[in-house]
């Protein structure tokens, strides 16, 4: 396979003018230039390009701000656990709005922060010892990013204070894909609207937290 010559025709692509509307839209809906340079096989830099057709819509994208009246609403959120992208993608921002936004309030907690270095430890054995995320998020009540956050600091404490934690044991088993039926997602469905959880939900269902995210992405 010759991976020059594709690179090549990948950034010598056209896009037809009938597709400028369906990139301006897969912006509009929050997809990063890159997530839609791969969807029509061109350069992030050929998206810009094509975005900046239409300034009036880049700039008010850029500007774009968390509204004073969700400031409460997203730290809330935020002190719960629920990610900074589901925040993000519920009021229409970018991930880095909300961010710098809870910066800004000096409300940001970095993930993985909210438990004690022994804590993070204690979680980095039981994964070596063949607990999954997955069961890790159930018995500590924090979305699985949060416990791979913990996990890297408990590696990077055990790197500087010389702390041996026992290697891992064997592979993980990745448990099989679950088929949601109709009555599961009348429950995910309920329990989005009554402000439940992500990864609650997906404990509850034992189901993985993304499956829990895509059904409150697709009914927003």
């Amino acid at each position: 396979m010759n991976c020059g010559a594709n690179m090549t025709q990948r950034k010598n692509r056209k896009v037809d003018q009938g597709q400028h509307e369906n990139i301006l839209k897969a912006s509009k809906n929050g997809d990063s230039l890159r997530v839609i340079a791969g969807r029509f096989g061109i350069s992030h830099q050929a998206v810009s390009n094509i975005l900046k057709q239409f300034p009036d819509y880049v700039v008010e994208r850029v500007h774009k701000s968390v509204p004073e009246d969700k400031h409460q609403e997203i730290i809330d959120r935020h002190k719960a656990g629920e990610t900074l992208k589901s925040i993000a993608y519920s009021i229409g921002v970018s991930t880095g709005t909300v961010k710098s936004t809870l910066e800004r309030l000096n409300a940001y907690t970095k993930r993985g922060a909210g438990f004690t270095d022994k804590q993070c430890l204690d979680i980095l054995v039981h994964f070596n010892q063949g607990m999954t995320r997955r069961e890790l998020a159930v018995k500590y009540d924090a979305p699985s990013s949060t416990i791979t956050a913990a996990m890297k600091k408990a590696e990077r404490i055990s790197a500087e204070r010389g702390i041996v934690v026992p290697p891992k044991v064997g592979k993980h088993k990745r448990a099989p894909r679950k088929n949601l039926t109709e009555k599961m997602i009348e429950t995910i469905r309920a329990d989005i609207a009554a402000g439940e959880r992500d990864h609650r939900i997906a404990a509850k269902l034992d189901i993985d937290e993304c499956t829990v995210y895509r059904i409150r992405k697709m009914d927003n």
